[in-house]
Formats: C-alpha cells, sequence, structure tokens
C-alpha cells in the first residue's frame, strides 16, 4: 500500500512542476492571458496543471489495471505506457471540447493552431504527447531511488 501511495505523490508533483512549465508557456495560445496580470495567470496555470496531475494518476491508474500491476511503471516500456498515453491524451481532448464549448471555461486565441472540424487546440494535445513521457520517466528514475539498495554481506 505505501507503494501505491509513494507512486500516486510522486506522479502528482512531477506531473504538476513539469504540466505547470508548459501551462505557462503556452500563455500565448489562450484569450487574454497574455494580458492578465502576474499572480492570476499563475492561479490559472496552476489550476490547469492540478487538473493535469489529476489527468495523470486516473491514466496510470487505468494503465495499472490493463497491466494487472500497478507498478507497471518499474517495467520496459509497453502496453501499459501506451494506455498510459492514449487515456491522457482522450480526457484532454474531451475537456478541451468542453471547456471551449459547452462550459466556456476559455478561448483559444488567433496563434492556437487547431484541428479541422472539432477545432481541438493541437497545443494541448501535443502536450500530453511530450509531457507524459517526461513524468514517467522521472517517476520511474524517482521511484528507482527510493528503492533501498540490497546490502552485501561482508566477505
Amino acid at each position: 500500500m505505501r507503494e501505491k501511495f509513494n507512486i500516486i505523490v510522486i506522479l502528482i508533483v512531477i506531473s504538476f512542476l513539469v504540466h505547470f512549465v508548459w501551462e505557462m508557456w503556452q500563455i500565448p495560445f489562450y484569450r487574454g492571458m497574455v494580458v492578465a496580470e502576474h499572480w492570476s495567470a499563475v492561479v490559472i496555470c496552476s489550476q490547469a496543471a492540478i487538473g493535469d496531475g489529476i489527468i495523470a494518476v486516473a491514466a496510470y491508474s487505468i494503465a495499472a489495471l490493463t497491466a494487472k500491476d500497478f507498478q507497471w511503471l518499474r517495467l520496459r516500456v509497453g502496453v501499459p505506457h501506451l494506455f498510459y498515453l492514449l487515456i491522457g491524451l482522450v480526457i484532454t481532448a474531451i475537456f478541451e471540447v468542453a471547456a471551449t464549448g459547452v462550459l466556456d471555461r476559455w478561448q483559444y486565441s488567433d496563434m492556437m493552431p487547431t484541428l479541422p472540424v472539432i477545432e481541438i487546440g493541437l497545443i494541448p494535445l501535443l502536450q500530453w504527447l511530450l509531457i507524459p513521457p517526461v513524468v514517467l520517466w522521472s517517476t520511474a528514475v524517482f521511484l528507482r531511488g527510493l528503492t533501498p539498495i540490497p546490502q552485501r554481506s561482508a566477505g
């Protein structure tokens, strides 16, 4: 149980930090963000990064169900990694459609490239293709650092 807790906490923290940097970087692609007060932009980007962390944990947990192993991250790259990426990408796409549509949470600026017909921003989709491998790798490295090193017998 402790191992599951460690994985979730580390995944959320690393995911938040890396996604926060991305969220700040993509400010010009959202209407009104460039002229927003600094602290307001930080709060908005923090909220988005927290949401990204929640998506990361959801995607990780669903991938764990497919792998039948919550510690699948310790395995070589394989099917759970692909599920993680696809689940995060699908959740992001659904949320982007809802947030720019019926929820009216944000609007894209003229700089945002979008997919034709469904009008999903390419930058948030690119985020969920580039950031998750970095988050998974960083989490795996951190977890390896938490694993006790077996002691060699004196001899």
